[in-house]
């Protein structure tokens, strides 16, 4: 199975201000005829079977910022995910032409702008660290903007224990009865 190799490269920046290196690599491979089908619907809703004449494979690396960044081994990283049946995108195609050099490097540039702008999309925790991140920004702003009683007040009420919370909540009441 002959294989093609491409790659594109791009960074992004965290929401932490800090570059990230990213490589995405494409794999293209003609498959021998009859070796890999895949299923189908045609018109009427029926299973059709195409034959596989090409399939592209795509993986990335993304490097830590904390990390020196190293092409050659970054590639490296991406064309063995790529490879990685398991976890890579696939792309198929019953045509032999369909995979050129110019559709794949669309498709690699086009995925690789995708991730720039959505790096959660394939970086696990990454959502959950900006948005863990941003209400830890939001809460220093709100400090900020209080007032040295307000701030008092805050530093008071979380030195509380539950008991006195709910004791303080039966005294309001009584007050609100009277």
């Amino acid at each position: 199975m002959k294989e093609i190799v491409s790659y594109v490269y791009g960074s992004f920046n965290d929401y932490l201000g800090k570059e990230h290196k990213i490589i995405v690599c494409g794999v293209t491979m003609s498959i021998k005829d009859d070796e890999y089908y895949v299923m189908t619907y045609d018109e009427y809703d029926l299973e059709t079977y195409l034959d596989v004449q090409k399939v592209l494979s795509i993986g990335v690396s993304i490097c830590n910022p904390g990390d020196e960044y190293d092409q050659q081994k970054g590639e490296m990283i991406a064309y063995n995910r790529a490879k990685d049946v398991e976890n890579s995108i696939i792309l198929t195609s019953s045509r032999r032409g369909m995979f050129n050099t110019s559709t794949v490097n669309f498709l690699l540039n086009d995925y690789l702008t995708y991730i720039e702008r959505d790096p959660g999309s394939v970086l696990k925790g990454y959502d959950k660290a900006k948005l863990a991140y941003q209400e830890k920004i939001d809460i220093l702003d709100d400090i900020n903007k209080m007032k040295p009683s307000e701030l008092e007040f805050l530093k008071r009420i979380s030195e509380v224990t539950p008991e006195q919370i709910k004791y303080a909540i039966k005294v309001c009441k009584s007050l609100d009865e009277k």
